[in-house]
């Protein structure tokens, strides 16, 4: 299995846990905070909601393996016709600086594109502590 269910079961209570908190430090006043807060608390509670988490990530890294397999079959008939093709054997594993100035911008302003993301574990991980840092930063430049 591509997409870990424990792994996205443990990402999802990240996120449980910090509505948990804004409800926490919403005002008694603000009932309408309280219930949407309370809303996405329910819905992240239920194993579904990491069910379709999880079928979501699945269905991404199968595409993202399907589209490898068919650009490299391509280039593959281009060099036996005797074509130059460009090499996609790496283009999804080892990005360029400017690949990773492009993501990390994309993260930074909070665009998000798509373009380039990372599939691994180590890659996810290293997005969040990214985002981690970026977020106060990026507050104080506002």
């Amino acid at each position: 299995v591509l997409v870990k269910h424990q792994m996205i079961k443990t990402m999802v209570e990240v996120v449980k846990d910090e509505f948990l908190r804004v409800k926490e430090d919403l005002d008694k006043d603000d009932a309408t905070g309280r219930e949407l807060a309370d809303t996405f608390i329910k819905l992240l509670s239920e194993e579904d909601t990491v069910s379709v988490f999880q079928k979501s990530g699945e269905e991404h890294m199968k595409k993202v393996v399907d589209d490898r397999k068919e650009k490299e079959q391509k280039c593959m008939m281009k060099r036996s016709e005797g074509k130059p093709c460009e090499d996609w054997s790496h283009w999804d594993t080892h990005w360029s600086f400017s690949h990773s100035l492009h993501f990390t911008s994309t993260v930074f302003t909070t665009t998000g594109y798509g373009a380039k993301t990372p599939i691994t574990t180590g890659g996810k991980l290293a997005t969040i502590v990214l985002i981690i840092i970026q977020i106060p930063f990026f507050l104080h430049c506002l």
